[in-house]
């Protein structure tokens, strides 16, 4: 049985009715929300005016957190202090053009100046990425392209298997010509409607024939 007190009602009762008191102040707290600083209401008002000059200077006072972040973890990839300051003003110009999504509920200044950057300098460095691969690819693809003297002896050889007389020499030499090496045998006979023995024997006639002429060739562009 409870106790009651000179009021009237139990202690007891007394008890809940203080918990659940302290419950709902406490669901209060933490609803609330902490009102925004000075800087992100006038930033919020600068940008619904358009006052970009206003704007620049503001966010040009936060921008201590995104380049420290920047020197931190980005500073080798974009090329120094000078490619941290470039995100800094490319993120502070950003923040000007996009301006009116701006509100201080998406966080202060600093930190939505912040994740501009962040995103900037990411974007930079997967640019940077794809730059290097391109070149790397141009530079192997250049690399593996015959130079003109490779270019016209190889228009010279096909001058003289097209010399050849027997016309099965020139396919052959054509098709091993085509094929960077040694077409196939069984290939070839398909093709001409011979033996795989007898291309065999063509190919070796058709580079004896033509083996005293690239030599002349060679000793004559040399």
């Amino acid at each position: 049985m409870e106790v009651g007190d000179p009021i009237g009602g139990s202690v007891g009762e007394e008890s809940r009715s203080v918990q659940r008191s302290r419950a709902h102040d406490r669901r209060g707290e933490r609803s609330v929300r902490p009102a925004p600083s000075v800087e992100a209401v006038c930033l919020e008002g600068l940008m619904r005016t358009g006052d970009k000059d206003a704007a620049f200077e503001l966010l040009s006072r936060c921008t201590d957190r995104l380049r420290g972040y920047l020197r931190m973890r980005f500073e080798g990839a974009l090329g120094g202090r000078t490619g941290v300051e470039e995100i800094v003003s490319a993120a502070i110009w950003k923040a000007i053009e996009h301006g009116d999504r701006y509100r201080p509920s998406r966080g202060e200044p600093a930190f939505w100046l912040w994740r501009i950057g962040v995103h900037l300098a990411q974007d930079e460095l997967r640019k940077r990425a794809v730059r290097r691969r391109h070149e790397s690819g141009a530079a192997v693809r250049e690399a593996r392209r015959p130079g003109r003297r490779e270019e016209e002896l190889a228009r010279a050889v096909r001058e003289l298997i097209a010399a050849l007389p027997d016309p099965r020499h020139r396919a052959i030499l054509d098709a091993d010509l085509a094929h960077g090496g040694l077409a196939p045998a069984k290939t070839l006979a398909e093709e001409l409607g011979l033996a795989e023995q007898t291309v065999l024997n063509l190919r070796r006639e058709a580079r004896v024939a033509l083996r005293p002429r690239l030599e002349r060739l060679l000793h004559d562009g040399a």
